[in-house]
């Protein structure tokens, strides 16, 4: 037997078809909601993360590709630039002449400047890898000094006890000893704080500098003729000339860059050499005015 009696509004009924026509809409609805696509600023957002992405990568290719070649062109210069054997066979050529002519003359005389431009190459190629080898050791270099002015005590200078026992031959040798230190100290010392001074106003000497050398390397540019390949090359002094001075010019804009570039790293490490010479300098000052004081003492002794 039923719980519900029969008949009753328990029973189920049809439902109305306005009823079931909402239904089906809701669903319809919901469905459709699921597989809608993504709003279209999200796709505007992942195109402009790619184009990002894309702009960097691009950057960073032209960049690799512009470093490679100033290294292969540098490299090239340096593979053309005339030898120091080269240049001097031509001159001594010339010189054998005995009565030259005025083109003679010139070339001579392009030699000439051709040497002394390629001797200062050399020389500022050897000063570029001393900046560049103070500047790479310059942070090791500052720990140690910073490690030797705090093993420093200034209880270093001698005993008045101690110095009253020796003679005075040894007494006056010790003197003059502590004086040459303290003199050689002091030297470094103001060869130091040159350094410094120097620092402060590299800045602007170097970007005048700088100025300077590209001014000389476009004037050099401009002589230089544009070599032929499908003629036969015969060695121009005047080429030769304006190669080297073009790659001195060069050089020097690079060396002032690294000498900018590195200038606070190195002033640093003046500073550190400053105090510890100070440091220095006040110990030998103490040790040397004690051996004058027992000096003196042990000379009174003798003549009393």
């Amino acid at each position: 037997m039923s719980d519900y009696p029969a008949g009753s509004e328990y029973v189920s009924q049809p439902e109305p078809l306005a009823q079931r026509a909402f239904k089906s809409t809701r669903a319809n609805a919901l469905i459709m909601t699921a597989w809608a696509p993504a709003p279209a600023v999200s796709v505007v957002k992942a195109v402009s993360v790619v184009k990002k992405a894309a702009q960097r990568i691009t950057f960073l290719a032209l960049a690799l590709c512009i470093l490679m070649t100033s290294t292969v062109a540098l490299a090239q210069q340096q593979e053309s630039l005339p030898t120091h054997d080269t240049l001097t066979a031509e001159q001594q050529k010339l010189e054998q002449i005995e009565t030259p002519d005025e083109q003679q003359q010139t070339e001579l005389e392009d030699l000439g400047v051709a040497l002394q431009t390629l001797d200062s190459l050399e020389a500022l190629r050897k000063e570029l890898k001393m900046l560049e080898s103070s500047a790479q050791q310059a942070p090791q270099r500052i720990r140690e000094l910073e490690r030797q002015l705090s093993a420093l005590s200034d209880d270093d200078a001698p005993a008045a006890d101690a110095l009253d026992e020796l003679m005075v031959d040894t007494l006056g040798r010790k003197t003059s000893e502590a004086l040459d230190r303290l003199e050689a100290l002091q030297g470094q010392l103001a060869s130091v704080n040159a350094r410094l001074i120097s620092a402060e106003t590299r800045p602007e000497r170097a970007q005048s500098a700088i100025a300077k050398a590209m001014a000389d390397a476009e004037q050099a540019r401009t002589q230089l003729q544009t070599p032929d390949s499908d003629e036969t090359q015969t060695f121009d002094p005047a080429q030769a000339r304006y190669r080297l001075e073009l790659a001195l010019a060069e050089l020097q804009a690079e060396y002032h860059r690294r000498e900018l570039a590195n200038n606070t790293q190195l002033r640093e490490l003046d500073a550190q050499r400053r105090d510890l010479l100070q440091r220095q300098i006040a110990i030998e000052e103490a040790r040397l005015n004690a051996l004058r004081a027992a000096l003196d003492r042990q000379r009174r002794a003798e003549s009393e």
